[in-house]
Order: structure tokens, then C-alpha cells, then sequence
């Protein structure tokens, strides 16, 4: 076998040569994955499950900001709230997993913003 030369790019953007006499082998090999290999089947999800998961998902959110910020930290806490506060619509938003839960969001961001001030 004969030797390979790679680089390894620093924190600098500097390329730095690097030979790998000792091993014999590229460290970074690049090549293109296999086209439409699966490791696994694709999961399919029920109405009712993706509920529960969004239940779930309140349910933890709403309990980790009531208990604070030492809880699981302060960026933890603060995406949370901001999760809580932001008006977007998406299927995991905070508007739609109140609704679906039979909330009002308006009135949960109130009770939550009580509880933590």
C-alpha cells in the first residue's frame, strides 16, 4: 500500500498537509452514498400517535418552564419560552399543540407567564 496524503482544515481555515505514512489508510474518505439504501423503513405515524406526541411535547414543555431555569438550564428554559411566546403555525408549534389539545394558546401563554413571573 502506498501512503495517502489528506489535510485537515484548522479552527483558522489554514489547510494543514497532513500524510498518514504510519497507517495507511485516507482518514477522510469521501464517497457518495449508495443511491436509495434505507437502513430502516421509513416510520409511518397515526393521527392518534402524532397527538399523543404533541401532548407529550406541552405537557413536558409547560412542566420545564414552571420549574425553572436551574431545572435544565438557562438556553434550555429560553427556548422553551420562546417556543411558548412565538405565533407560528407548524405541525409541532405551540399554537397547534394547544388546539390540539382542546387549549386556548392565548390563555395558556397567560397562565404561563403568571406562574413564572
Amino acid at each position: 500500500m502506498k501512503s495517502t496524503a489528506t489535510a485537515i482544515r484548522a479552527k483558522t481555515d489554514k489547510v494543514i498537509p497532513f500524510r498518514s505514512e504510519e497507517f495507511q489508510f485516507d482518514l477522510f474518505i469521501h464517497q457518495k452514498p449508495a443511491s436509495k439504501v434505507l437502513l430502516f423503513e421509513p416510520i409511518k405515524w397515526t393521527d392518534d400517535e402524532m397527538d399523543t406526541l404533541r401532548d407529550r411535547i406541552l405537557e413536558k414543555s409547560l412542566a420545564d418552564l414552571v420549574k425553572g431555569r436551574k431545572y435544565r438550564g438557562v438556553s434550555y428554559y429560553q427556548e422553551v419560552l420562546d417556543w411558548v411566546m412565538s405565533d407560528s403555525e407548524h405541525p409541532f408549534s405551540f399554537n397547534v399543540c394547544c388546539t390540539q389539545a382542546g387549549f386556548y394558546p392565548h390563555l395558556v401563554r397567560e397562565a404561563v407567564l403568571d406562574q413564572i413571573n
